[in-house]
């Protein structure tokens, strides 16, 4: 049976969680921020974006334009909003930080998350 870390969040909403997975711990960030800031998410989908993908959307349809296979893998945002959630975890370590930006919180200081390192610096590795 693997062992499975939990993924502390500290000071999103003045409180501490537990939450069993990353994925957890960005659905909930960025549900909450969204929450608390109706244009949260078109700040967020005008300043951050992937290639092929956005990482919010108004529709699940404009979250994989390239792959509508993937559309089910989606999370639901306050005013209509979408969250994609079919990433790698080094990505999803991205968006947490690209969100906290966005909403102007300071990652590891008003946001304060225990992310297993081989997570973390697996996006800063060079590429071989």
């Amino acid at each position: 049976m693997p062992e499975i870390e939990p993924w502390a969040v500290v000071g999103v909403v003045g409180g501490f969680y537990l939450l069993l997975t990353l994925r957890d711990l960005r659905n909930f960030l960025v549900q909450t921020l969204a929450s608390e800031d109706p244009e949260f998410c078109e700040r967020f989908l005008q300043k951050f974006y992937g290639r092929t993908r956005r990482y919010v959307a108004k529709t699940k349809a404009r979250l994989y334009r390239d792959a509508p296979r993937f559309e089910g893998m989606s999370h639901p945002l306050p005013g209509g909003w979408w969250l994609a959630t079919h990433c790698a975890n080094s990505q999803k370590v991205r968006w947490i930080k690209d969100a906290c930006e966005v909403a102007g919180l300071e990652f590891g200081t008003e946001l304060v998350a225990h992310i297993p390192s081989r997570t973390a610096n697996k996006q800063e590795q060079p590429a071989s």
